[in-house]
């Protein structure tokens, strides 16, 4: 079991989930493969990101804050766009539309600049190929709140309050974690949910485990950024891809109604129990997976929940089924 204190209360949705199921043969199928293959970090020294350390945790932070939504209600197409001759996708696509407002001198690393960013500014950063990304408004509000508690708490960079928290993503009896700082002086990051068969409150704070690996991935590759000091502890996350990766590779089964849903692309509100289930049931399925992929490979070459996580954000990548649809803040 992954020592992360988030998930102390999944323990009832894990055991009275209706909606959702974990297949643990076909698990262990998987782990077996994936136990012998090669599991890469990622160093995110890619065309989407900053490539000096300094910029890279502001842009990191700023990204991830607005990192969701990407699927257009309407016609169900993900936002897309084209940066240095490669078409982008969403999540990657917004780094890329970051990375362009950059070059066309829009100052989005500015704390006071984006907490004061007008909309007609942020219609023209995150224009995509012929549409704008959706949930406009809300990443407006969102950059706006960023900004001004960059001001007032961090001295406008993201880099202070990963140092204030000693690089570690949760609390000691001396620091304060990363997600603690992030819970309370940045709303925009919240993300949680209720299950009402279990009568528990879940927190999942998909966008800040995620941004803290990424950073751990960057500093693991360059010495001149310190590592997260408890990263064993981080994740798993679970947004769109996880679940649609383990699906896809019949770990995650649904039931028949929701499995029409999916299929049919029929969106699920945020905090409808069966999103809940699929985002809750991914996490353990990927904490199991963890586990048995370790106990086959040798203790020398032990797989984190890094690598996993982006090996099974790369599968999903892959995967020609939908994902679950949910348009909302939290991922």
């Amino acid at each position: 079991m992954i020592d992360n204190p988030l998930l102390n209360s999944f323990g009832g949705i894990w055991e009275r989930a209706s909606h959702v199921s974990i297949n643990f043969g076909q698990l262990e199928v998987v782990a077996k493969i994936w136990a012998r293959q090669e599991m890469p970090s990622p160093d995110w020294y890619l065309p989407t990101f900053p490539q000096e350390d300094e910029d890279f945790i502001q842009f990191l932070g700023i990204n991830m804050a607005i990192n969701y939504g990407f699927v257009n209600p309407k016609n169900k197409k993900r936002f897309a766009v084209r940066y240095k001759r490669r078409l982008w996708k969403g999540s990657m696509a917004l780094s890329a539309c970051l990375m362009r407002a950059i070059e066309n001198d829009f100052p989005i690393l500015d704390a006071d600049y984006l907490s004061k960013i007008e909309e007609k500014d942020l219609r023209k950063i995150l224009k995509g190929d012929m549409v704008t990304i959706p949930l406009l408004k809300e990443r407006l509000k969102t950059l706006q709140m960023i900004g001004r508690s960059l001001n007032q708490d961090f001295c406008g960079r993201f880099e202070r309050l990963f140092s204030n928290a000693e690089y570690r993503a949760f609390p000691t009896p001396w620091d304060s974690g990363i997600i603690n700082f992030i819970r309370n002086f940045f709303p925009p990051f919240y993300d949680s949910s209720f299950h009402y068969p279990s009568y528990t409150h879940l927190d999942f704070f998909q966008r800040a485990q995620t941004m803290i690996m990424i950073y751990h991935g960057r500093a693991s590759a360059d010495n001149s950024l310190e590592p997260i000091k408890d990263i064993d502890r981080v994740g798993p996350v679970a947004g769109h891809q996880v679940p649609q990766a383990l699906h896809n590779m019949k770990i995650l089964e649904y039931d028949k109604e929701l499995e029409k849903k999916i299929q049919k692309k029929i969106e699920l509100e945020s905090g409808n129990q069966e999103e809940v289930e699929i985002r809750a049931l991914s996490i353990r399925a990927t904490i199991e997976l963890l586990k048995m992929i370790n106990e086959i490979r040798s203790k020398e070459d032990p797989v984190n929940i890094c690598q996993l996580n982006y090996r099974l954000q790369q599968r999903a990548k892959k995967s020609r089924s939908p994902h679950h649809l949910t348009l909302w803040t939290a991922y």
